[in-house]
């Protein structure tokens, strides 16, 4: 796959010996050079390898000097150019060689974090701060990022006794990443606003990198609006200071902000799950105009990084970068004239110049097959001699990442040829050689995030010889990679277009489809399966949560407990959506696993899902949502009946149904489904977990202490016009008749995010209600909750419904008046993301916003029923059946209500 070029965000300086280098002036030294000469010189010739992206070469330069230091007795600059040889290492992927060189470098200092750094002298600290921003390097892209902060924060603390602001400000930029990754939005915000206002007071000339930076920061965690408007900010003063250097990096950067942009629209309006997906064949898309809008405004972002600095190692950054847009976006013709001009002689010999090798070489490859292998495109040959020749770079550089990358591309280019094809054996044969060469450079303990490309590449070429077996244990191989940096995949990869469409679903589909049509002689054999099946499609949804969220959420994880000791009466449904069939693993209790297979294409179900969506936002579309909630009884239940009616019993023991939903069916209440007259909720109590890995299993608190908040009046509020709530106060009052003292209310302009906070830090609420206008969408930005005169997005409910004792943590959190973003299948994952970053056990729901009145009496029968001490579950199936056999009976005013998370 192609890889985007950008900068590295993550901010490191070499430390310097005799002069200072660097964006931000960092450290100068005050070597004796008469005893020094040779290991300064040494230092000095290892700035210029890894200036120049050899790094190999660094490493070795610097390994010698740290000897010479070593043997003269300077341990300052021994510790100095270790620190520098771990910033080598790390480029390198040798990540344990860089965490020895920093060990050896603490204790030349004398540093030992456990006992702080008062007994440590001013030189020492003015070598220790850079030396703490490598290491927080270090252990960020090895999934560390706690560890990572620490380093950080103590590097902060350090320049601000050195006097030294600017590098202060480099370090709290690095803290910003990792409070993100961490998903504490808040505290990430706080420092970014420190952040602003130091660069405020810095000269023109030292803003500009700072700004670059934040935004590139801003950008790699997901925050796009933020990051253009500070790229915004770094380009204007460069432009007034005329340094085009500076202009022209900005822009790079600022054209991969638009690109992310493009692809956050394309992936939010796109209903394609991928399964089948070579990164090597270039299919055509349908592209939405708000996608094509931002693509455009990269392209041109490039074109004037290019213009700016035409010959430079940036400029031709650019104009790749500028070429995979065009390519995507069909403008062939200015796309046929950019592969002919990019002149990859003007680059040295670096990790830069192999990778655009790489880059293309898979664009000219793109062009070939979108142009029906046109003759105006290099042919295939000449394609296949610009990756030998990124290959040979990549030996010359004795950079075994590169290598391998460039090895891994050139067997994904013969796969292409090979499938293409189909069956050229020695193509195959070819693929897999190259493909395994890669693998064995990159190992998954050391380059995971290039390991699992490959791991996954050698499943396709296995599966593409009908070899199942080995190809089964490739991408379970490849899942356990993934699996092991998930949550800091897109850190890992800053230099790739992540896309997690494209990039990481894929795997996990399609080993869930090997395993799931993989016909297995005996019994023991399919269990085993199915629950590898059942437990990569937890992992799926977890996966797809954290990169909703930008964040890790591991320390969120359960223990997973098998069904029957959670609840004897619990079902548990997984229908997962693959390419060409729909899939369903039921788990009964005290039965082994199931499972069913239909036949039928991810279109098919896409549209009559899409079509239920839409006829249950209408009153009026009752008997439509009947049918199509027929098809889903048919494929989802169905199946089960007869065991079903088993559990059920006598009719006072109801048997509750837990759905881990796939895509666009999380867009649907359970409850509509329909079949000889009955809805599902009238036979069954229903929840939704979004994985079983973030399920909670302890039963709630017996008391109902609730605290109630929301907004009736209507209100303008960013532009936009949010209708009255009128019965918002009766549902209060409603609740309020039913639950336990005391509770208390925020209503109207006592109802602020800091208000709210406020309340719930007090730990003395069990169960949070709120009661007004809110959008769940695919994007977090624009996932949000209305206050009194301002929204709440999701990422501060994040601080203000979080509670740091778990003894105290909301067990329910119910928002009444809520709606999920029309038009993609991933909207939901909003409810799920609300609970699982605040860590509330449970979330009650809107799908859409219906009618005030009736929500409120809806809630008034649900607090009923929690207080006559049943289950979340069976307290919202009988208010709902209080509506449906009483004075609302069309699923649109009754049936907006999901349960996320624990039932009980």
């Amino acid at each position: 796959m192609a890889k985007l070029f950008q900068k590295s965000w993550l901010i490191c300086f070499w430390l310097s010996l005799v002069l200072t280098v660097g964006i931000l002036p960092v450290y100068s030294g005050a070597l004796k050079q008469s005893e020094s000469v040779l290991p300064v010189q040494l230092v000095q010739q290892g700035k210029k390898h890894y200036d120049a992206e050899q790094f190999q070469k660094a490493v070795k330069d610097l390994q010698e000097a740290a000897k010479a230091f070593e043997n003269q007795g300077d341990k300052l600059n021994q510790a100095i150019t270790l620190s520098n040889l771990s910033l080598a290492y790390q480029q390198l992927g040798e990540f344990l060689e860089a965490e020895s060189a920093i060990a050896q470098t603490w204790q030349l200092l004398e540093f030992k974090p456990s006992e702080g750094i008062s007994a440590i002298s001013s030189q020492q600290l003015k070598i220790l701060a850079p030396a703490l921003n490598i290491h927080g390097r270090l252990e960020y892209i090895r999934g560390k990022p706690e560890v990572a902060l620490d380093s950080w924060q103590l590097a902060v603390n350090i320049y601000k006794i050195l006097g030294n602001e600017e590098q202060a400000i480099s370090s709290q930029i690095n803290q910003v990443q990792a409070l993100q990754t961490l998903g504490l939005y808040y505290q990430g915000k706080v420092i970014i606003e420190q952040v602003q206002q130091a660069l405020e007071q810095l000269p023109p000339s030292l803003q500009i990198q700072g700004w670059q930076n934040l935004g590139e920061v801003l950008g790699a965690v997901g925050d796009l609006e933020a990051s253009r408007q500070f790229l915004n900010r770094s380009l204007g003063i460069a432009q007034n200071l005329n340094s085009p250097q500076d202009i022209s990096s900005t822009f790079l950067s600022l054209g991969n902000t638009f690109w992310s942009l493009g692809n956050l629209e394309r992936d939010r309006q796109s209903a394609e799950i991928k399964s089948d997906f070579r990164p090597w064949h270039c299919g055509s898309e349908h592209l939405p105009n708000n996608a094509l809008k931002f693509y455009q405004d990269a392209i041109q972002a490039y074109q004037q990084s290019f213009e700016t600095l035409p010959a430079s190692a940036t400029g031709i950054k650019a104009q790749v970068n500028r070429l995979n847009l065009l390519v995507e976006t069909e403008q062939f013709t200015e796309a046929l004239q950019e592969q002919r001009e990019i002149a990859l002689y003007n680059l040295p010999l670096s990790r830069t110049k192999v990778y655009a090798q790489i880059n293309l070489a898979h664009n000219r490859a793109c062009l070939r097959q979108k142009l029906n292998f046109s003759n105006d495109v290099p042919s295939w040959e000449e394609i296949d001699n610009l990756l030998k020749a990124a290959v040979q770079d990549a030996k010359k550089l004795e950079d075994k990442n590169s290598l391998s990358y460039a090895l891994g591309n050139r067997g994904g280019f013969y796969e292409y040829l090979a499938w293409q094809n189909y069956p050229d054996l020695q193509k195959l044969q070819t693929a897999q050689s190259l493909t395994e060469e890669a693998l064995f450079l990159a190992q998954p303990w050391q380059a995971p995030s290039i390991a699992y490309q490959w791991q996954w590449q050698l499943g396709r070429l296995f599966e593409l010889e009908d070899k199942k077996k080995q190809a089964i244990s490739y991408y379970q191989a490849a899942f356990e990679t993934l699996e092991s940096v998930r949550s800091n995949l897109a850190a890992i990869n800053s230099d790739i277009q992540f896309s997690f469409r494209d990039n990481v679903e894929p795997v996990y589909r399609k080993l869930v489809d090997l395993l799931l049509s993989s016909e297995l002689p005996s019994e023991v054999g399919q269990q085993q399966f199915l629950a590898k099946a059942m437990k990569v499609i937890d992992s799926l949804q977890l996966a797809e949560l954290e990169n909703f969220l930008r964040c890790d959420l591991s320390s969120n994880l359960q223990v997973e407990r098998i069904a029957g000791e959670i609840d004897p009466k619990a079902v548990f449904i997984y229908p997962v959506v693959l390419g060409n069939r729909l899939e369903i693993i039921f788990k009964l209790p005290q039965q082994p696993l199931r499972h069913q297979t239909y036949h039928i294409s991810q279109i098919e179900v896409e549209q009559i899902i899409n079509r239920l969506q839409k006829n249950l936002a209408r009153p009026d579309r009752t008997e439509e949502v009947r049918e199509d909630g027929q098809q889903l009884y048919y494929w989802l239940i169905e199946p089960l009946e007869k065991d079903l009616a088993k559990l059920r019993g006598n009719k006072d023991d109801v048997t509750t149904l837990v759905f881990v939903l796939d895509g666009s069916l999380r867009n649907i209440p359970m409850a509509v489904l329909y079949n000889q007259g009955q809805y599902l909720i009238e036979n069954y109590a229903i929840s939704v977990i979004p994985s079983r890995q973030l399920f909670d299993p302890r039963p709630r608190q017996q008391q109902l202490k609730v605290l109630t908040a929301g907004v009736s009046e209507a209100q303008q509020v960013e532009g936009l016009d949010f209708k009255e709530l009128l019965y918002v106060p009766q549902e209060f009052a409603q609740i309020q008749e039913v639950v336990d003292s005391p509770s208390k209310s925020l209503l109207n302009q006592s109802f602020t995010g800091e208000k709210l906070a406020e309340q719930i830090q007090q730990g003395a609420f069990p169960i949070v209600h709120i009661a007004t206008h809110g959008v769940f969408s695919s994007e977090p930005s624009e996932t949000f909750i209305l206050g009194w005169g301002k929204r709440i997005p999701v990422r501060d409910l994040d601080r203000i419904l979080r509670i740091d004792s778990s003894d105290k943590a909301i067990e329910l959190l119910v928002l009444s008046a809520c709606q999920t973003a029309k038009g993609n299948r991933r909207a939901a994952l909003g409810i799920a993301g609300v609970a699982a970053q605040a860590k509330v056990r449970t979330t009650v729901a809107t799908l859409w916003q219906v009618d005030d009145q009736t929500t409120a009496n809806l809630m008034g029968k649900f607090y009923e029923g929690l207080r006559e001490g049943k289950t979340i579950a069976v307290a919202l199936r009988d208010a709902e059946l209080y509506l449906l056999h009483g004075q609302e009976s069309r699923p649109h005013y009754w049936a907006p209500f999901v349960i996320v998370g624990n039932w009980l």
